[in-house]
């Protein structure tokens, strides 16, 4: 039986909890989680997108590690936020396939957690932009 296979049952039996495994087992799962979300959400793909031009920004304009700190911990929090946006929708997805007006608000409001953290990286992005580019 292979890792993954293990992990994955262990994952399912009664009186396992990822809080028994090792931290390296923790990881694993957290790992799985971000392939799913790479291979499943769009917007997901996206962010990285996003971030891996952020990055370019940041190379030429080359601002402090101050900067480059805030910016790549601002665009963590945006995936976080959009691991998280996920994890909810799909949650909801399961327990209740049926559009409800109810569970529309729900999935609005973790989407507009999302909208709000990625403009405030634009807005930092901007500023980096602004402030270090040389024109």
């Amino acid at each position: 039986m292979s890792k993954s296979i293990k992990l994955e049952t262990r994952r399912f039996t009664k009186d396992y909890s990822p809080k028994d495994g090792t931290i390296i087992s923790r990881i694993v799962l957290g790992m799985e989680g971000i392939q799913t979300a790479w291979k499943e959400e769009k917007s997901f793909r996206n962010q990285i997108i996003g971030f891996i031009l952020m990055l370019g920004v940041l190379v030429i304009s080359n601002p402090p590690v101050l900067w480059w700190c805030m910016a790549i911990i601002a665009f963590l929090f945006v995936i976080s936020l959009e691991l998280l946006n996920t994890a909810i929708e799909s949650l909801i997805d399961f327990l209740h396939p049926k559009i409800h007006p109810e569970i529309k608000k729900i999935k609005d409001i973790a989407g507009a957690a999302v909208i709000l953290s990625n403009l405030g990286i634009l807005i930092l992005g901007l500023t980096i932009i602004f402030k270090f580019w040389k024109f």
